[in-house]
């Protein structure tokens, strides 16, 4: 029975794909893109449509450590900006570090996220700026509510009260889309 499933799945993410995979693809497509890096990646194309960004090219990408690790990188802008992003599993390291990055001319800003599995530890914002030689960070927190107690109540409004869904599912085939590129340039590669 675990073999014919895992059978399924291999034809399903092929027939997604529209490629043959090698094994290593197939375990980087599953689980260092699909499995984690579907959330950056999300979140990331969300921040850009913030900015009036539009989609870019995938000009680079990797599937490496088994599977487990995989890297990506997409053209911004005409070249103007690049967007890059690497996942790693490493098993046997009780760390967990999460981060989104913007640089700006005259600016970063730093979303640092907890480990999904702790209680109330809230995203944090760290807003970089200088003036001069002098460097200024500043921390901004939205509050200490759980993230998938929060989650679950815009499930609920959307379904109950018809309230807007945040991530329709045009967003989550844009960013499948996208790993999906990822995935090729690595097999390409």
């Amino acid at each position: 029975m675990v073999a014919t499933v895992a059978a399924k799945q291999k034809r399903q993410v092929e027939e997604a794909v529209g490629v043959h995979l090698t094994d290593l693809a197939f375990r980087g497509f599953t689980g260092a893109y699909s499995s984690a890096l579907i959330h950056d990646v999300n979140a990331v194309h969300g921040l850009l449509d913030a900015l009036g960004v539009p989609d870019g090219e995938v000009v680079g990408a990797q599937i490496f450590a088994n599977g487990d690790g995989g890297q990506g990188a997409v053209k911004l802008l005409d070249g103007q900006a690049l967007w890059t992003m690497t996942h790693l599993t490493v098993p046997k390291l009780a760390d967990y570090k999460e981060r989104i990055t913007l640089f700006f001319d005259d600016a970063s800003l730093e979303l640092e996220f907890p480990s999904p599995w702790l209680n109330h530890h809230p995203t944090r914002l760290t807003v970089t700026t200088s003036d001069g030689h002098t460097l200024s960070k500043r921390d901004l927190r939205a509050g200490y509510a759980e993230a998938f107690v929060e989650e679950m109540r815009g499930f609920w409004a959307a379904i109950v009260n018809g309230d807007a869904v945040v991530n329709p599912p045009e967003h989550a085939a844009r960013d499948q889309a996208l790993l999906i590129g990822l995935t090729r340039r690595h097999l390409a590669s």
